[in-house]
């Protein structure tokens, strides 16, 4: 089934290179991480991170993101794997060091109770001392970062150990259009297997 970003990644590296603050995160990271990057698009966090040393495994929609990513990492003899399906379905997070989730979580009004929802049984299903790391738009007004905080705090042996602003610039080259965006990228650790609200 095809979905709006088959066509969005004819476009070679639509969204640009990773967040550098995410790239000096994992570059420090020691011993190497076994990461699932979700939403991965074309691989856009996942080749760097495999760059690094990291063993990682993306999932997204887009076939056609999944193959761009694949070839990729082909070309530079990198252990990635890619999973064309839908993040939300998926249930293997125990077997991760790292759950990445990169501008997947927008916390509107509407998308809120499913993205909690969906948060809740990731974080009750990762294993002990795995980590979730969110990047994510931070509008002042809105304050997503500190929506997400308080709710992640309430559930039980969860600790935020990492949190950092930026700012996010994307340039849509074929109309020439830049944005800047106010950013977050924010990181968790399960402490225990302790579950529930």
């Amino acid at each position: 089934m095809s979905t709006p970003y088959d066509t969005y990644y004819q476009s070679p590296n639509l969204f640009g290179a990773p967040h550098e603050e995410l790239v000096s995160f994992f570059s420090h990271c020691e011993p190497r991480k076994k990461i699932l990057d979700l939403g991965c698009g074309q691989g856009r966090n996942a080749i760097p991170l495999a760059k690094m040393g990291h063993q990682v495994t993306g999932i997204d929609t887009s076939q056609i993101g999944i193959e761009y990513m694949l070839n990729l990492a082909q070309g530079a003899s990198l252990r990635v794997e890619g999973i064309v399906g839908d993040i939300h379905q998926y249930d293997q997070y125990d077997t991760f060091d790292v759950i990445l989730l990169d501008s997947m979580i927008h916390l509107t009004e509407k998308e809120r109770p499913k993205e909690f929802q969906f948060l809740t049984r990731l974080l009750n299903s990762i294993k002990p001392h795995a980590w979730l790391c969110i990047c994510m738009k931070n509008y002042p007004r809105q304050n997503q970062a500190k929506v997400l905080s308080q709710f992640i705090s309430k559930i039980k042996g969860i600790v935020k150990i990492f949190e950092t602003e930026f700012p996010y610039k994307f340039e849509d080259k074929a109309s020439q259009h830049i944005s800047v965006t106010p950013y977050k990228m924010l990181v968790w650790e399960k402490q225990s297997f302790m579950k529930g609200r």
